[in-house]
């Protein structure tokens, strides 16, 4: 073999081997990447289920027949209405109400006349407010106790879960 030829696979010996190495670990690198890259992905879903939770544990929402969205909200201690542009058209902390423990507003429906029917958990009743937002009365001689998940049906009698 010639000196020439010697020299190259030397040369060959000692460079190819340590390009080979940096090629794997860019490979496993990229793998590592890829792999954390799936697990932040999955990490983000999980967060945004939770986060999805957590508003739906904290609103109780509707839209009535005007279009406005009703909300029921527990941390706040009130009944939100905005329209849909998402403007506050009002809200309803329970004070017309005049009960005896403190308003806690739970499940919501709205009647066809866009009423809007708030359980009271507390108080063991029901809140009935017009459209506008004007108290209208409170339904509390039906035997209701702890009232929570309310529907109306097909023929708009209101329902409550029991």
């Amino acid at each position: 073999m010639t000196r020439q030829g010697k020299s190259k696979r030397k040369l060959e010996s000692s460079v190819i081997p340590k390009y080979k190495k940096k090629i794997d670990d860019a490979e496993r690198d990229t793998i590592m990447s890829k792999e954390k890259y799936t697990d932040l992905e999955k990490e983000t879903e999980k967060h945004r289920i939770v986060w999805h939770q957590e508003v739906d544990n904290i609103f109780n929402k509707l839209k009535n027949n005007n279009e406005d969205i009703c909300a029921s909200d527990r941390n706040v201690v009130a009944v939100v209405v905005v329209d849909k542009a998402g403007r506050v058209r009002f809200r309803y902390d329970g004070t017309p109400a005049k009960r005896k423990e403190a308003f806690d507003p739970n499940q919501l429906v709205t009647d066809s006349m866009s009423q809007i029917i708030v359980a009271d958990w507390t108080n063991d009743c029901l809140h009935i407010l017009y459209k506008a937002g004007q108290f209208l009365k409170c339904v509390d001689d039906c035997e209701l106790s702890r009232p929570f998940g309310l529907g109306v049906d097909v023929e708009r009698s209101l329902k409550k879960d029991k």
